[in-house]
Order: structure tokens, then C-alpha cells, then sequence
């Protein structure tokens, strides 16, 4: 049996326009922060690359190939433009399934839009500018202090850091409101969620410890505790 059966040309017209619009955004909001910002005095990629690396203190960052460089210039770059163009990927996703949905659903859908963007945002920012330079500092200072050696790491390391930090940040922070959302439909119980809900952060944690590559369980523990406050925090409303 095909995927696509039963699935109208006309609906395969409207989810190649979406993919397209989304493909689109993103490809030129990651172009716009590579482009030269004079008030800058450079471009927002190594505004943010210099941000991070400064809690590194006196610690020697190498380039271990000779397209490292350029790589994690454009890895900034598409975290840059992926953050940027979220809310306008959300909408055309909004504009795609709005048809499909009761009034009622409309209207509650709707109303989460903002919360949904407002949370990426700041799992983004937060991961970006609080966990990040958390952990940078924690290798700079609590690692040499262990072996006592002179610090030197790789840049494709450094900087996978930050991006993991920032898109583990933004990808946890949305489980709130998407949880508010399905209460909401009617879709999940509170019952069960209060219920859960514990079990639901040990799960969040464990999977951020199996996919980060810091062993000091600072990016585990700075994302999973704004989750619990503001998790616990939306059950109560």
C-alpha cells in the first residue's frame, strides 16, 4: 500500500508549496547572517562565535582541518537561520493544517502559536547564551584543574557544543506548550501528565545524556530544570 494514497493531487500541491515556503525562509535567513553587518564590525556568526569562545579564558582553539573554518561558519550559520526563520515555518505549517481542524481547534491552536514561538525563542537564546558559555567554562576551568595540562580543543568541538546546547534548549523548551496544546484538544489528560510527568523528565534528561558529549552533566541539568519550572508552573494555570 502507497504512503501517498488516497492523498489528493491538490494536497500534494499544498505540502510541496509549504516545503518549498520553509525551504525557502531558511535558505535566506542563513544567507543574511553570513552577509557583512558593518555596525557590527563583522557578521553575526562571529558575534556569536566570539561570545563563546570567550569563556574559554586562556585556552588554545585549534583548527584540526583545513575546512574547519569555513564548516563552522556555515554550522553558525544555519543555527542562525534556522532560529530566525521558526516562527515564520510555524505559520505556513499553521496555514497548511488550519483547514483540516473543527473551529474549536482553530481557535485553541491558534492561541498557542505565540506561546510556541515565545518558547523556541527562548530555549534558543537560553542554550545559546546560558548553557553554552556554562559548559565552555566548565572544560576551561574544572578539566585542566583535573589533569592539570594546558588546555587546546579542537573548534569543530567547541562549536558543536554551542549548537547542540542551543538546539537541545529549543527542541525541550517546546514541550510545554505543545503539552498545554494537547490538554487542550483533548488529545492528553492532565490527569495523566501530573501523573507522568516525573517519569517525562527523567526521559528528557536521559536523552540529552545520550546525545550530548559533555561529561559533566551541566547541559543536562541547566535544560531539564527550566522544563520542570515551567512545566510544573503550566499545570497549575
Amino acid at each position: 500500500m502507497s504512503l501517498l494514497e488516497g492523498v489528493s493531487e491538490e494536497e500534494l500541491r499544498e505540502l510541496r508549496r509549504l516545503v518549498v515556503r520553509c525551504v525557502v525562509t531558511f535558505f535566506v535567513c542563513t544567507a543574511f547572517f553570513c552577509a557583512p553587518m558593518p555596525l557590527i564590525g563583522g557578521n553575526f556568526v562571529d558575534a556569536v562565535y566570539d561570545w563563546c569562545v570567550r569563556f574559554l579564558g586562556d585556552a588554545k582553539i585549534i583548527a584540526l582541518n583545513p575546512a574547519s573554518p569555513l564548516i563552522i561558519f556555515l554550522e553558525l550559520a544555519v543555527l542562525l537561520g534556522g532560529i530566525s526563520s521558526f516562527p515564520f515555518c510555524l505559520w505556513f505549517v499553521w496555514g497548511y493544517v488550519k483547514p483540516a481542524l473543527y473551529p474549536r481547534e482553530v481557535k485553541i491552536v491558534k492561541q498557542m502559536l505565540m506561546p510556541l514561538a515565545v518558547a523556541f525563542y527562548f530555549g534558543s537564546v537560553y542554550g545559546l547564551f546560558i548553557v553554552a558559555p556554562v559548559v565552555l567554562r566548565g572544560f576551561a576551568y574544572v578539566g585542566p584543574m583535573m589533569i592539570g595540562v594546558e588546555p587546546v580543543y579542537g573548534l569543530n568541538e567547541v562549536v558543536g557544543m554551542v549548537v547542540g546546547a542551543s538546539l537541545i534548549s529549543a527542541v525541550v523548551m517546546l514541550i510545554p506548550p505543545i503539552l498545554r496544546t494537547l490538554i487542550k484538544l483533548g488529545i492528553v489528560e492532565k490527569k495523566s501528565v501530573v501523573k507522568y510527568r516525573w517519569w517525562m523528565y527523567l526521559a528528557v534528561f536521559s536523552i540529552i545524556l545520550l546525545i550530548d558529549n559533555e561529561p559533566f552533566l551541566f547541559t543536562e541539568t541547566l535544560v531539564t530544570a527550566p522544563l520542570i519550572a515551567i512545566t510544573e508552573l503550566m499545570l497549575r494555570v
